[in-house]
């Protein structure tokens, strides 16, 4: 297990590698978050490879939190996202990445829940199911049935002469 764990977390280093200089240019912390989790990605692969708990830790918190940071601004409708439209969303590398980091916290609730017996399969599967309900949860309330459900852009005015309404 150590291999496919360690393989499934340097994967998802190498499809955020890519996505670098473009987060740079959306904004200078969105880079930095991109190569801090790359290097933390490559940090928990070899503590993974050692079998060190720490390692499993340390890609399960990059894991959750590069997926949820990829969900989130849609389902929120975050300033700078389309809107809550699935645009963005579907982007090829962020479906790669967010289907490998699934795959790795998948991996990481079984050998994390394995020492409860019987019971370890039984755990492992339902936290990834509420974890993946939740984030679907989250994605449906956020898209709200619409492109945009939040309404126009701050600071947005409507053209002279268009009715208000």
């Amino acid at each position: 297990m150590p291999l496919a764990g360690a393989g499934l977390i340097l994967a998802v280093a190498l499809a955020h590698l890519g996505t670098i200089h473009e987060r740079f240019e959306e904004a200078s912390y969105l880079g930095t978050l991109a190569g801090l989790g790359v290097a933390g990605s490559a940090a928990a692969a070899l503590g993974i490879i050692r079998e060190r708990r720490w390692g499993w830790a340390l890609g399960a918190a990059i894991a959750g939190a590069s997926l949820l940071s990829y969900l989130l601004p849609w389902a929120a409708g975050a300033s700078g996202t389309d809107g809550g439209g699935l645009g963005g969303l579907l982007e090829p590398v962020g479906v790669l990445a967010g289907t490998l980091e699934a795959l790795f916290l998948l991996l990481w609730a079984w050998n994390h829940f394995a020492g409860f017996g019987g019971r370890g399969l039984l755990l492992s599967t339902a936290a990834v199911l509420a974890a993946a309900g939740l984030a679907t949860a989250l994605i449906f309330v956020g898209f709200g049935g619409s492109e945009a459900p939040h309404g126009p852009a701050l600071g947005t005015e409507p053209a002279p002469g268009a009715k208000r309404g």
